[in-house]
């Protein structure tokens, strides 16, 4: 049995970056990886047939990307098997907090190791990137959670394709976070209208966060894509509004999710939880660490 765990990630702005090669398919932008994400439990079996059963929250779903990341894996070996995947997902599912590529990294890098196949670390969240553009869940998510911090994604594409840096951030900083709701990735980048409005709203973005690399700087050009991208409904900004009305520190929407997010130092992060709370009983709010450890092997036996 193999368990491993894979970060959560934020993104703040992108720009959409597509090509014919799902390797080289992916976003500008900036986002954080935060240390709630996906606990995934792997049991590999010699069978008749190939059998794949795979459980979120302990609910028995088709979980497309997992399902894809297994037949990526599935070409690279010979014989058949049974494979039982259990994913916890820590963080709210649809809300824009990178659970389908925390599960789809949590799986490659279990598959890797229980089959014995020696991959590189590059190679194995490819096909998590890889399942990730197929299934249109994602396009940047897997290569900021390999990378771990506070990440700014200077081109697109699968990691070793695509390139990024970080942002050197104070370790009192937290991430407070809070879910409004699920809003499908699909609809979002699949539809024309809202890819001519991302793109044009986060085309120069990357470069201005490099001129001024801070948690600030970062908070503050994703606050401006919420704005010229359209996302944003009217319920969140009113949300947003009565947030940055009590703190100081700009307020963003989660790309993408009906969710928002912010930076705090502790303790104030846990006060702001309290009183975020306040708004509405029908929230989730939670306070995340910044990880940078990326996905890992955390069992093998």
């Amino acid at each position: 049995m193999m368990r491993t765990k894979c970060p959560g990630h934020i993104t703040g702005f992108f720009e959409i970056c597509k090509k014919e090669d799902a390797r080289h398919t992916g976003s500008r932008g900036a986002g954080v990886c935060i240390d709630r994400g996906v606990e995934t439990k792997l049991a590999v079996s010699e069978s008749d047939d190939i059998k794949i059963d795979i459980k979120i929250n302990g609910e028995k779903s088709s979980a497309p990307v997992t399902l894809s990341v297994v037949n990526h894996f599935l070409k690279l070996i010979n014989g058949t098997h049974s494979f039982v995947i259990k994913h916890e997902v820590e963080v709210p599912i649809s809300a824009g907090f990178g659970a389908s590529g925390a599960g789809a990294l949590s799986t490659a890098f279990a598959l890797n190791s229980e089959l014995k196949l020696n991959l590189t670390r590059n190679a194995v969240a490819t096909i998590a990137h890889v399942a990730e553009v197929e299934n249109q869940t994602g396009l940047g998510d897997v290569i900021a959670q390999i990378h771990g911090g506070v990440e700014i994604r200077l081109e697109p594409g699968a990691p070793g394709i695509g390139s990024i840096d970080n942002i050197i951030v104070d370790p009192l900083f937290q991430v407070v976070c809070v879910s409004a709701g699920e809003l499908e990735t699909r609809s979002i980048i699949s539809d024309p209208v809202h890819q001519e409005r991302i793109n044009r709203a986060g085309n120069r973005l990357v470069a201005e966060l490099l001129q001024n690399a801070t948690i600030e700087n970062f908070l503050r050009l994703s606050r401006k894509f919420t704005e010229e991208s359209g996302l944003l409904s009217e319920d969140l900004r009113d949300l947003l509004t009565y947030i940055e009305d009590l703190y100081s520190f700009p307020t963003s929407m989660v790309m993408l999710g009906k969710s928002l997010f912010t930076f705090a130092k502790k303790p104030k992060s846990n006060e702001m939880e309290d009183d975020i709370q306040a708004y509405s009983p029908k929230l989730n709010v939670f306070t995340c660490d910044i990880d940078y450890m990326g996905p890992r092997i955390i069992e093998a036996r």
